[in-house]
């Protein structure tokens, strides 16, 4: 059961589509709280519009349950276009804040408002045929910001937006969720979402391979830095005995170490520069690419030695 703080809990979801021998989703369990922005990430089949459909009541459940909050009210911005061609930019924009119960002048603001969210002001009064591939997504999104619902749920919204359209809106987003709204947002493009990211859920063959925090998630999947020094003259055996197991690479005069993410590096580096003449020294840290194609990987590997 969900508590105050929840919105959506799902429970041993599974999912199959009709003429496919495997299921789609299977086993998935996911709360979706207040006041947090989860990435659903996954490679493509994954499983991730499958699960936002579920969550919105779009697709019938074969098992477990998807529990919504009393009164929640759910936007979903879908990754193909839903849009209403018989009416103009702004109306379709209204049209969102009239189903979120305003009218009059209220919804007028509130479209309005949206609509210079995602710079398509001065495009109001035009057809969304007039419209670019982008800025027609970029209205999609305007109509579900106008809607303001507790739960966001984004389906690769940042296709066909530039720089600055993405920037706006993970802004507005990282807005919402300051104020209690909750976003579920499916992308492959993390160096859009990663800043703004509190939680990560990645889905690979239907089933859910990791859920929590942005950092739990990097340090589960690739727990170590990368520290690459340049010296004056090749690492000596006596001082690669005494760094140990943090050498990961002497080649010359290059000496490539790995440590634990979050740990401290100083006598590590004292170590060195005692034995040493240290030229140079690049820190690299994993990222959140390194820790996804990792976890591919070890799915990979389990699926293997399952069959």
């Amino acid at each position: 059961m969900s508590d105050h703080s929840d919105y959506v809990t799902v429970e041993s979801l599974a999912v199959a589509y009709p003429g496919r021998a495997e299921p789609v989703l299977r086993g998935v369990d996911l709360t979706v709280e207040r006041g947090r922005i989860r990435g659903l990430l996954g490679r493509n089949g994954a499983g991730k519009s499958t699960l936002m459909h579920c969550l919105l009541g779009l697709l019938p459940i074969g098992a477990g349950t998807v529990e919504r909050a009393p009164g929640v009210r759910i936007g979903w911005c879908a990754q193909k276009l839903v849009i209403d061609w018989f009416l103009n930019v702004q109306d379709n924009v209204l049209l969102g804040a009239r189903l979120r119960g305003l009218s009059g002048r209220e919804a007028r603001a509130a479209a309005s408002d949206a609509l210079a969210a995602v710079e398509l002001s001065d495009k109001a009064t035009r057809g969304p045929e007039e419209l670019s591939g982008g800025e027609q997504q970029r209205l999609m999104i305007a109509r579900t910001l106008a809607y303001a619902p507790d739960v966001y749920v984004l389906d690769e919204p940042f296709v066909g937006l530039d720089a600055l359209a993405k920037e706006s809106l993970m802004s507005r987003l990282r807005e919402r969720a300051d104020a209690g709204a909750s976003v579920l947002v499916s992308s492959h493009e993390l160096d859009v979402l990663g800043g703004d990211m509190h939680d990560v859920t990645l889905l690979d063959g239907g089933r859910i391979v990791f859920d929590g925090g942005q950092e739990e998630f990097l340090t589960h999947f690739v727990p170590q830095n990368t520290i690459v020094l340049t010296l004056r003259r090749p690492a000596g055996g006596e001082l690669r005995r005494a760094l140990g197991d943090v050498v990961a690479r002497a080649d010359g005069a290059t000496l490539e170490m790995r440590i634990g993410r979050g740990e401290p590096i100083g006598d590590l580096l004292a170590r060195v520069v005692s034995s040493a003449d240290v030229l140079d020294m690049t820190r690299s840290s994993a990222t959140l690419n390194d820790a996804i194609r990792t976890a591919y990987a070890r799915s990979a590997a389990a699926d293997e030695e399952n069959s």
